[in-house]
């Protein structure tokens, strides 16, 4: 209660020093708006001409009674040069039911829809609940409007369209996570992002879109279909509604760049690839180039590190490959034939350098000889590295 007080006092010093009466009818009525917009479950006050609409947050009795009630002290609130004793007030609750005739004298119907069409026509599109309730109240008040029947239709028709895109959306998510074929599937409305871990990526999404298709409601749109197997190469898109559409081409970006952030960092040839990819949608994208760089970066060293020979030229890695987090490596059976405990110590140091001076591109990288682990080479933030044994 105080808080509307002390709008309503700010707003009636100010109409005492206006000398129109236009203007300072429009004050008075901003300030009352003002003060009734304050109480405690007041969603909205619409107005004009001292005939206002206040449309509450709830639908509970007792809480409507005390907004009236306060609105009733506004009401015969009289200072300055602003009187609001001859406003007339009538309340609706959150599902715009009337709440009484209005006071403190009767408000009509038709004085009650235009105001609540005031409101409902500001109200966002995307905000569908609350218009088709709108929309339905108004039908009611003005049953032979055709306007609002179109209204109204056209929100049924959005809520149904919502609700079979959420359906849709739930089931698809729960397959995905059940399929092992799925590594992961990305949805934004009327559009799909589908990775697969398989080597035949079209035919692996079309049998998971059919089997899909059956377990969910029909859709009035089919879904516009990206498909990408495993390398992050796009393998084919079903999307015969916006084909060829630069609605269809930003959603496949939003979608692609959603999946490539969520993977790990040491996913080094998947991330290139995805970051290529985005590089090639959006080319003026300087932040998709600089990660181009970072992981052709990582993925270089990488590959110059296995690559390493011995000074007789001969492979010093018998195998090198990633397995989660980190690297691994297995040193080739010559390389520490006739090495003394003091010189295979220096050449492991040795080698925790020249994995640094390839920029370090995992974290960890474990170091096996005749089928057991020697060690690991850990590096820091900062790219650090050293070699720790694993006797």
């Amino acid at each position: 209660m105080k808080a509307h007080k002390i709008l309503l006092t700010a707003a009636l010093l100010l109409a005492t020093v206006l000398n129109s009466t236009g203007a300072l009818a429009q004050v008075c009525s901003q300030a009352f708006v003002s003060a009734v917009s304050s109480i405690e479950k007041v969603e909205k006050v619409t107005g004009k001409k001292g005939v206002f609409l206040a449309i509450l947050d709830t639908n509970d009795h007792k809480q409507a009674l005390k907004v009236r009630s306060a609105v009733k002290t506004i009401l015969q609130s009289h200072a300055g040069t602003c009187d609001f004793s001859d406003n007339r007030v009538v309340m609706v609750d959150n599902s715009f039911q009337r709440l009484g005739k209005g006071f403190p004298a009767p408000v009509s119907d038709r004085e009650l829809e235009d105001r609540l069409y005031n409101y409902v026509y500001g109200l966002s599109p995307v905000d569908v609940d609350t218009n088709l309730k709108g929309y339905q109240e108004l039908v009611r008040l003005s049953p032979a409007n055709n306007y609002y029947k179109a209204r109204l239709e056209h929100y049924k028709s959005r809520r149904e369209l919502y609700q079979a895109r959420k359906v849709f959306t739930r089931e698809a998510l729960k397959a995905a996570g059940r399929d092992e074929r799925i590594d992961d599937l990305k949805l934004q409305k009327d559009f799909c992002l589908i990775v697969t871990d398989t080597d035949t990526p079209v035919q692996t999404a079309n049998r998971f879109m059919e089997e899909l298709l059956t377990k969910v409601p029909a859709l009035k749109r089919k879904p516009c279909i990206f498909i990408y197997g495993p390398d992050l190469k796009k393998a084919d898109e079903d999307c015969p509604e916006w084909a060829n559409t630069a609605k269809a081409a930003k959603a496949e970006a939003r979608l692609l760049r959603s999946y490539v952030l969520g993977l790990p960092s040491y996913e080094i040839r998947k991330n290139l690839a995805g970051y290529k990819e985005l590089s090639r949608m959006v080319p003026r994208s300087s932040l998709y180039k600089s990660k181009v760089d970072f992981y052709n970066s990582k993925l270089n060293g990488l590959e110059r590190f296995s690559a390493l020979e011995t000074v007789s030229g001969s492979p010093f890695f018998k195998t090198s490959g990633r397995n989660g987090a980190q690297y691994q490596v297995e040193l080739s059976r010559n390389v520490l034939h006739g090495l003394s405990g003091k010189a295979e110590s220096a050449l492991y140091k040795s080698l925790a350098s020249y994995y640094q001076h390839n920029g370090a591109p995992l974290s960890r990288c474990e170091v096996f000889r005749d089928g057991r682990k020697a060690g690991v080479i850990s590096c820091d933030r900062n790219g650090r590295c050293s070699f720790k044994s694993s006797r």
